[in-house]
C-alpha cells in the first residue's frame, strides 16, 4: 500500500526546467528569464552550491504567471 502511494507521488512530480526551456515556453530569451527571476518578477528556484547562480523553473508556475499577467485567471 505504501509503495503504491510512493510510486504515484513520484509519477506526479513535475520536473524542473532550465532557463532555455522556460524561455521557449514564455517566448523570452533565457537571459531575460534569469533576470526576471533574479529580480523576483518571475517564479523561479535558485540552485544552491553552484559556481554561478543558476535557476530552475516549473512550467506549471510559469503558466499561472502568464495567466495572471494576461488577466485570464
Amino acid at each position: 500500500m505504501a509503495a503504491e502511494r510512493l510510486r504515484s507521488v513520484a509519477v506526479s512530480l513535475e520536473p524542473y526546467v532550465d532557463s532555455t526551456v522556460a524561455g521557449e515556453f514564455l517566448g523570452l530569451h533565457p537571459v531575460t528569464v534569469m533576470r526576471l527571476a533574479r529580480e523576483g518578477h518571475l517564479p523561479g528556484h535558485p540552485v544552491r552550491n553552484a559556481k554561478r547562480r543558476q535557476w530552475r523553473f516549473l512550467l506549471s508556475e510559469l503558466s499561472k504567471w502568464l495567466a495572471r499577467r494576461s488577466g485570464d485567471e
